[in-house]
């Protein structure tokens, strides 16, 4: 694959120089450069806007698939880099990626990348093409807000109004945390599934999503927008 990310070094190069990228779309750098410099260390800072190929600067997601490439959803599409093109997908070439809004990536352990739109629901990217997952099947009308997969292989959506959950790739909508909106999910390697809501963190136990426990009520009670389990 051309410009394939497989270095260790080459992918903690590149992740950098795309959150930078990220940062400058949304304001937090104030000058964005297309010319890498130096900085500290062993990395490279450069930043990439729509003038080298990004479909928009307003960066939503990044993820990185098992096959090198970085995916980045925008507020245009979605784009997959290969260390030094773009290359952008929209709805307009592929309708079975219904919003271009692409608000969340997560890729499951089939190689299978997971798409969550502002207004068309979800849709997964496999054998170079899109198919999309109808609300009827399960989904709330809602923004997708985040994507995540179990250590069991069961995929989690998080939407505005809760979550909505599969089994064998079928989904319906849980009664976990019902009104809450889910801005993110993880599977930490030490532990259950953490969830990222308007409500706290919480913890997937025993089929159940109780409180997370070690953090008391500071994180029972705040809204968190995402949540990492540190090695």
């Amino acid at each position: 694959m051309y410009g394939t990310f497989r270095a260790s070094y080459r992918k903690r190069r590149h992740r950098v120089m795309l959150l930078v990228a990220a940062l400058a779309a949304s304001g937090f750098l104030s000058h964005a450069s297309a010319e890498p410099r130096s900085v500290e260390g062993d990395f490279v800072v450069e930043s990439w806007q729509t003038d080298s190929g990004l479909p928009h600067n307003h960066v939503t997601s990044i993820e990185q698939t098992m096959d090198g490439y970085l995916w980045i959803g925008t507020s245009n599409g979605v784009a997959r880099f290969d260390g030094v093109r773009f290359t952008t997908y929209r709805s307009t070439d592929y309708p079975e990626l219904r919003d271009n809004v692409v608000l969340s990536l997560c890729e499951d352990r089939e190689g299978v990348l997971w798409l969550g739109t502002q207004h068309g629901g979800l849709s997964r990217y496999a054998n170079g093409g899109f198919t999309s997952i109808d609300f009827s099947e399960g989904l709330p009308a809602e923004p997708v807000l985040c994507i995540g997969e179990d250590s069991a292989g069961s995929l989690w959506v998080g939407t505005a109004s809760g979550l909505s959950h599969s089994r064998n790739r079928n989904f319906f909508q849980s009664d976990l945390l019902p009104g809450s909106p889910v801005h993110h999910i993880s599977q930490p390697q030490r532990s259950s599934v953490l969830f990222a809501a308007r409500k706290g963190i919480h913890q997937l136990r025993l089929g159940r999503v109780e409180p997370y426990e070690p953090g008391g009520d500071a994180l029972r009670t705040n809204t968190f927008f995402c949540a990492y389990q540190d090695t």
